[in-house]
């Protein structure tokens, strides 16, 4: 009995440096996209946690899944993380440039408005001319942008961890 239950907490601490490991790669994959603060978000949301019998990796953040798979985006989002918005602004020229949504052009001075029959949000900044700033779409397809662990990349992740395992034994 006391060796199955030492069995049972060796292979508890496999699972848990195995599972710390992956998940480390997918937050250095994720930190080394770039960006301000987005790709950050998504490597802070990755987490490990036990189940019985297992250890799951996962990511919290919102995006992290359509991120990496890619997928359909619509307007009025629903669910978690979804603003209800009528549309999606998607950013050009100065907003694209300085990755800003809506939230942050107006921080930045912006005055937002919509020309009446167009799907362009202009923005006006004080006595500077009105410019595009994001374009409204009911929907679009984000292309995959992968950065999880593949399963190869996992299994040698375990293998390698097996073998440290064995070393530490000796």
């Amino acid at each position: 009995m006391e060796t199955s239950l030492d069995i049972r907490l060796a292979s508890r601490n496999l699972l848990l440096r195995i599972g710390h490991l992956g998940a480390a790669l997918a937050r250095r994959r994720a930190v080394a996209k770039g960006g301000r603060s987005f790709w950050q978000e998504v490597a802070d949301s990755i987490q490990v946690h036990e189940e019985p019998g297992a250890v799951v990796i996962g990511a919290t953040h919102v995006a992290a899944g359509i991120k990496h798979f890619g997928g359909r985006v619509e307007a009025p989002g629903k669910g978690r993380g979804s603003l209800h918005r009528k549309a999606l602004a998607i950013p050009v020229g100065l907003a694209r440039a300085n990755r800003w949504d809506t939230d942050a052009a107006q921080m930045a001075g912006y005055s937002l408005f919509r020309p009446k029959g167009t799907s362009i949000l202009l923005g006006k900044k004080g006595r500077r001319k009105a410019e595009p700033l994001f374009v409204l779409r009911k929907a679009v397809q984000l292309p995959a942008d992968p950065y999880w662990p593949t399963d190869e990349e996992l299994e040698g992740i375990a293998r390698q961890a097996m073998a440290q395992e064995g070393r530490s034994d000796g």
